[in-house]
């Protein structure tokens, strides 16, 4: 019994807790993402400045608000591991995206480095130990103004279950003296009931959420640096092997003889790429410039020993990757021109459009995993491998917001009721190209995925009518071609694990938490939609804009479907040309709720039929009605923007069908 009511209890405070976090999340989206859209717009610079200080506040109080709700599940025993499989460059890879852009930012490398007898698949809570390594490598891009930060992952034991694992994330950062690290080292060693002793205060608490969480995988946490010259901070835990699928390889052949050119004027990053190709048997030297790798090349086409490919960094003094790229191209001594493959830690759209006329034959962010790297080389080398035999390979790595050159053209269909959440999701969508459709519950999106064909769907949770897990079940059986592969992606200020697992348990392919985070978004759209540019269909000449009804608009929503459009239009005559009036007759009849329902329905249907005028109308009588305010005159307009939205329907469906 004793048992049964601490699991209630523990039960009891997950879910206050998960309350919580969502009534936070969804004021704080509209903050993050009202300021990320606003900064896309001409700003003077003291506005442009204090607008970056708010959504910089913002997104570091949502990271705060998370270890808060973690910290607290961890003490009250209420937070339990969840091992699963993974794979270590797709872990170390989400942990780069997320701190890429203020790395960027601050002209900062991330590199990985990769110990080669470190097993590609473990088992293991990866998503605890993927906040322990973001939440470090955060600090050491916090505290770092030049440089790098590596991350870096070696195997100290194994036996026949088990892994002993050890990560470490170096910076060259500003460091702590001898008196702070004797500090914090006696903070990693206390246990967990005398975390904030008054000595220890200084600690934080996002170390402090390192340390409970490392503690709570039986691991150790500790941490070596000196003033001015940076910081390492170290993890070690046991983790389980995983199951690798069959490898793929290369060429017995090109194993033996490949000869690589690795050209950066980092030094670290050149060790690390070495050590990289060095044990996929490759034989490698480096470059710390374009000049360099020009002489080195000349020479190994003078001795008859040519390389065979040339990794490029772009960002080089003198003489950038590009520049080196055409000389390489144009050079007559070099009789024998190497594959060239790019690696950047800029944005990879940029990157692409400029190393297209210069050979660059493939292109790699930085930080490049073993795995991303040696699939890349399969692309360029092992060609009589067939398409088939490689499509499961993993993309090369996005760059932080490097995902919008995939949504061009895109048809997403997003599922959102908060007014101000579907306005933040559609203009970050329509940045990046995507055609955008919107639906303001379950119900109604499950009506538009009969009637049109979408690459992705957005769908909120909490909504009223039928929430978003039950539209995603339902959503898969209806019966349209592809519906069972349509990506679904949950978009909810319900963030804890256990509401991730119910996203994916309703048939959702992947789970954004709010506030939304528009790089995060960005390159988990491109993770799920096929790349490539999408041609949107010319609209027909035949149907031009009507009074309250942007005809345009609506078509291209509908990839100019004009019998679509038609069709929808039929429908909407037909289901709310006495909407204004329905909706007086429940006031009249008590039925506040019916009432406000029905000019939601309103609001979200015009708008994806292009009669803006009446969605907004709609939009504000619902407002009014569900703050239980005067809806008199707001009623009126209504019924009266209405009634001309409905006769311009007829007149343009009267219009398109006379001979």
């Amino acid at each position: 019994m004793q048992q049964q009511g601490g699991e209630g209890a523990c039960r009891s405070k997950s879910d206050f807790l998960a309350r919580l976090s969502h009534d936070i999340r969804t004021p704080m989206n509209s903050i993050v993402g009202l300021s990320h859209l606003c900064l896309q717009t001409e700003l003077d610079s003291r506005q442009r400045d204090y607008l970056e200080k708010i959504q910089a506040a913002a997104v570091n109080l949502v990271g705060i608000l998370n270890d808060m709700f973690d910290f607290s599940r961890i003490a009250s025993g209420c937070m339990k591991l969840q091992p699963v499989s993974f794979r270590m460059t797709e872990l170390l890879q989400s942990i780069a995206d997320t701190v890429m852009l203020r790395a960027e930012k601050k002209g900062l490398e991330i590199l990985f480095r990769i110990a080669p007898d470190v097993p590609e698949y473990l088992e293991g809570d990866a998503c605890r130990l993927t906040q322990v390594l973001v939440n470090l490598a955060g600090n050491a891009v916090r505290f770092t103004q030049e440089g790098e930060v590596i991350i870096s992952v070696e195997l100290l034991e194994r036996n026949e279950a088990s892994l002993h694992v050890h990560f470490s994330i170096q910076d060259t950062g500003i460091g702590m003296n001898r008196e702070q690290v004797e500090q914090l080292g006696r903070f990693f060693a206390s246990p967990l009931e005398n975390l904030f002793p008054e000595t220890n205060a200084d600690a934080g608490l996002g170390l402090a959420f390192v340390h409970m969480l490392v503690r709570l995988m039986e691991g150790n946490v500790w941490v070596e640096s000196k003033a001015e010259y940076g910081s390492t901070f170290h993890i070690s835990l046991w983790l389980k092997a995983g199951t690798a699928p069959a490898p793929r390889t290369l060429p017995i052949d090109l194993l033996r003889t490949l000869r690589v050119l690795v050209v950066d004027d980092n030094a670290a990053a050149r060790s690390i790429l070495s050590e990289a190709l060095t044990s996929f048997g490759f034989r490698v030297q480096n470059a710390e410039s374009g000049v360099e790798a020009l002489a080195r090349l000349q020479l190994a086409c003078e001795q008859h020993d040519p390389f065979a490919l040339v990794l490029l960094d772009w960002k080089m003094p003198e003489m950038d990757g590009m520049e080196t790229a055409r000389r390489i191209k144009a050079d007559p001594a070099i009789n024998t021109p190497p594959q060239l493959l790019m690696v950047s830690a800029a944005a990879l759209e940029d990157c692409q459009r400029l190393g297209a006329d210069a050979g660059i034959r493939g292109f790699l962010i930085k930080p490049v995993a073993r795995s991303f790297l040696f699939d890349s080389i399969v692309r360029l080398f092992a060609k009589e491998k067939s398409d088939t035999e490689l499509q499961d390979a993993p993309a090369a790595p996005q760059a932080a917001g490097g995902g919008q050159a995939e949504l061009a053209g895109a048809r997403i269909l997003l599922v959102e009721d908060n007014d101000i959440n579907q306005q933040i999701a559609v203009e970050l969508l329509e940045l990046a190209g995507a055609v955008v459709t919107t639906a303001n519950n379950g119900k109604e999106a499950l009506a538009v995925l009969l009637q049109q064909q979408f690459d992705m769907v957005l769908m909120d949770i909490q909504m009223p009518i039928m929430d978003g897990l039950e539209a995603a079940r339902r959503a898969r059986e209806l019966p349209v071609p592809g519906i069972r592969a349509l990506p679904i992606l949950a978009m909810t200020a319900h963030a804890l694990a256990s509401d991730r697992e119910k996203s994916l348990q309703a048939g959702m392919q992947d789970h954004l938490t709010k506030p939304i985070d528009p790089d995060e978004l960005y390159a988990s759209l491109a993770k799920w939609i096929r790349p490539g540019t999408r041609s949107v269909a010319a609209l027909p000449d035949g149907l031009g804009d009507m009074p309250g009804l942007s005809v345009q608009n609506a078509l291209r929503n509908l990839n100019g479907n004009e019998e679509l459009y038609k069709t929808l239009l039929g429908s909407f005559v037909e289901s709310y040309a006495n909407a204004a009036q329905q909706i007086g007759d429940a006031l009249d009849a008590g039925d506040q709720q019916s009432a406000a329902l029905l000019a939601h329905a309103i609001k979200g249907v015009a708008a994806n039929l292009g009669a803006f005028s009446l969605a907004s109308v709609a939009g504000d009588v619902e407002k009014t009605l569900v703050a239980r305010q005067d809806h008199i005159a707001l009623l009126a307009q209504m019924h009266d923007v209405l009634r001309q939205t409905i006769e311009s329907i007829r007149c343009l469906l009267a219009r398109s069908q006379a001979p």
